[in-house]
């Protein structure tokens, strides 16, 4: 009995290059033989409350069984995509479940625009497709201005220096979720959903949520889009751990 949990096996992945920096995205379909099993559980036994990040909607710590075994099929398509070294140690960062809920006019001005996880090259995202239906799946994004698309140490600084001069200059974005492109912002590529695929991303890509609020935001709560968000990183073994004591389990 394998519980739900995806097999390990031979992964049949996608891969997509976005952008100039022609970063690629890893796309895995069906990760669990019995994914309506999984989802019944998430929707009969997880706690969900509002989300204490960004996130716009309500989150839930991910099961353990689950987020292990997202992180383990990640873990071996980015080493084999990325060319991470096997001496690199893998960490996860943080898992959970997620719904989205919150309504456009009430998003915060962060909300309204792309945004990126970490600004570390060998931080990850892994993005599971759960919920049966119709979804907007996960655009990718560059910095018009700067022609940023992946946040690192680097570029930090003169990234959040060109939008806090937009701010000053002309205030924040309009109440809305992204979904293409805007003045700021180029889509350069998107993941659409498709139940039971798992998206997988560097954390510094720019990217967001593809909202249609009619679409994604229904009245009826037993149809919503629902997802699995699992991060993590890798460490280079000859430098001093800076994660150390700060690392997440599930």
């Amino acid at each position: 009995m394998n519980n739900g949990q995806p097999q390990k096996r031979a992964i049949n992945c996608e891969v997509i290059e976005v952008g100039d920096s022609r970063t690629k995205v890893l796309i895995i379909d069906d990760v669990f033989p019995e994914i309506d099993r999984v989802r019944n559980r998430i929707t009969s036994e997880a706690t969900f409350n509002a989300a204490q990040t960004y996130y716009p909607g309500m989150t839930a710590r991910a099961f353990m069984p689950y987020g292990k075994a997202i992180l383990g099929l990640a873990d071996r398509a980015v080493r084999h995509f990325y060319g991470i070294p096997d001496d690199y140690k893998r960490q996860p960062r943080r898992a959970f479940y997620s719904y989205t809920t919150t309504p456009p006019q009430d998003l915060s001005p962060e909300q309204r625009e792309p945004h990126f996880d970490f600004p570390a090259l060998e931080a990850f995202a892994a993005l599971h497709y759960i919920a049966e239906g119709d979804f907007g799946g996960t655009g990718f994004f560059r910095h018009k201005p700067t022609g940023i698309e992946r946040i690192t140490p680097d570029n930090l600084d003169a990234f959040q220096a060109a939008r806090t001069a937009h701010l000053n200059e002309v205030g924040p974005p309009p109440p809305g979720y992204i979904n293409g492109s805007t003045d700021q912002f180029k889509l350069i590529g998107q993941a659409d959903y498709k139940p039971n695929r798992l998206v997988i991303y560097p954390g510094s890509l720019l990217h967001s949520g593809l909202i249609d609020p009619a679409r994604d935001l229904p009245k009826d709560s037993s149809v919503q889009r629902l997802t699995g968000n699992i991060f993590f990183a890798y460490n280079d073994p000859s430098l001093q751990n800076p994660d150390a004591g700060r690392t997440l389990t599930f």
